[in-house]
């Protein structure tokens, strides 16, 4: 039996529609006196505003072919990722994360991909959260960089004054980004993160999910998601979703092939 989910991006994020499967399994547990009750009147929150219309994220390439595929990192993999981090003068106070690891090795394999197709070399932009541009590769520089640009996108909203201020703050970093795709002169990869969103626990009566998956994008991306035999702090699953070439070459990426546990179609 499979149960599926669509919804609509303007109305809900990864984090809303996990507290929605979370109280769908309270409800059928008989449980839903737990549930926790959100506020759904977001106009309150952020009052209407005349804000340009954001444009897509990334470019649809119409009548592509894409197709998704899962890499499962396990963690004896993010063990020696983390090894060679540290080991290549990865310096923080905190160890690299596994979604900066899994990250950054997923991006040094696309950017592998991406030379061996163009001829002419271009500069390239991760998006996760914030944007950071790539000059020199190498999981430890990656995976400063990525730390590096996080912290310093999250210190900003310490100085957040209200819900205007926040907002003029997002649309600022949409616009920035979007014209950057309009501009056409680097390789964007497109980075989202579900990990230590419970779904795999989402008992619906019939046991937990054997399974947890997103449709194939129509675009380049990537998803990362907990493993489902792991916990909180084990294995990562990344989904990939790129066209049939692309995929053929990426999978051929020695990094990949030597860390990754298995591979499938989603």
């Amino acid at each position: 039996m499979a149960v599926g989910l669509c919804i609509s991006h303007r109305i809900a994020d990864m984090h809303t529609i996990s507290s929605f499967m979370s109280t769908w399994a309270m409800a059928c547990g008989g449980s839903i006196h737990k549930a926790i009750h959100p506020c759904v009147d977001l106009s309150s929150i952020f009052p209407p505003r005349d804000l340009p219309k954001p444009e897509p994220p990334v470019r649809l390439m119409i009548g592509a072919k894409y197709v998704t595929k899962r890499f499962v990192f396990d963690r004896q993999s993010i063990a020696k990722l983390k090894a060679i981090a540290k080991k290549g003068g990865f310096d923080s106070k905190r160890e690299p994360s596994r979604v900066e690891l899994v990250k950054a090795l997923v991006s040094i394999a696309l950017l592998d991909v991406a030379k061996l197709k163009n001829a002419r070399s271009k500069p390239f932009r991760i998006s996760h959260m914030s944007v950071l541009e790539v000059k020199k590769l190498g999981l430890p520089v990656l995976v400063s960089l990525m730390r590096d640009v996080i912290t310093t996108s999250l210190a900003k909203l310490v100085n957040v004054i209200d819900e205007e201020n926040l907002g003029e703050m997002v649309m600022y970093l949409v616009r920035e980004f979007q014209e950057e795709l309009r501009k056409g002169e680097a390789n964007v990869l497109l980075f989202t993160s579900w990990c230590r969103f419970p779904l795999h626990r989402a008992d619906l009566g019939w046991g937990e999910p054997e399974f947890v998956s997103s449709l194939c994008s129509p675009f380049d991306s990537v998803t990362l998601m907990d493993h489902k035999e792991g916990d909180d702090d084990g294995g990562i699953v990344a989904q990939v979703s790129l066209t049939e070439g692309d995929m053929d070459l990426f999978c051929k990426q020695h990094d990949i092939l030597q860390y990754a546990s298995y591979k499938y179609k989603a």
